[in-house]
């Protein structure tokens, strides 16, 4: 238990990359698969904070091994996907945190974060086939100019 609290005690300095080594201490030491989980949780948390984004979700996807319906593991997940723009991926983990837990403020609000998000993403899309669509058009234009 020393590496998790001394890894909270430096999470809650904003000294996330000494934290992660913490944490990842108590992992190596601890054979409780309740102290095992809290601790990947809490690495998660902190490549959240450092933009590993893909580092977060490995983490989260080892505690949702164990332990699937995991709500902090769920909605960590989630923020990495978004880090990485798997947009469906974080609705995914987001909708099954509220089928588990449909008073969960965070979570509500973050998918609606994800729906803007995807929302973006498909105008910009619209955009870009437009203009890959106006590509044939525009060669021909500069042919017929030669």
């Amino acid at each position: 238990m020393e590496h998790k609290e001394a890894g909270n005690s430096l999470f809650s300095s904003g000294k996330y990359e000494d934290a992660v080594v913490e944490y990842s201490q108590g992992l190596l030491a601890s054979p409780d698969k309740e102290v095992t989980l809290t601790l990947l949780c809490n690495r998660a948390a902190c490549h959240l904070k450092l933009d590993h984004f893909e580092e977060c979700v490995l983490d989260c996807n080892m505690v949702l091994e164990k332990d699937p319906v995991n709500a902090k593991a769920l909605f960590r997940r989630a923020q990495g996907h978004m880090g990485v723009m798997k947009v469906e991926k974080a609705y995914s983990d987001l909708k099954m945190l509220l089928d588990v837990d449909k008073t969960n403020k965070a979570a509500i609000d973050l998918i609606h974060k994800v729906r803007s998000m995807a929302q973006d993403m498909n105008s910009t899309s619209n955009q870009t086939m437009a203009l890959i669509d106006s590509i044939p058009s525009m060669a021909d234009e500069l042919q017929r100019g030669k």
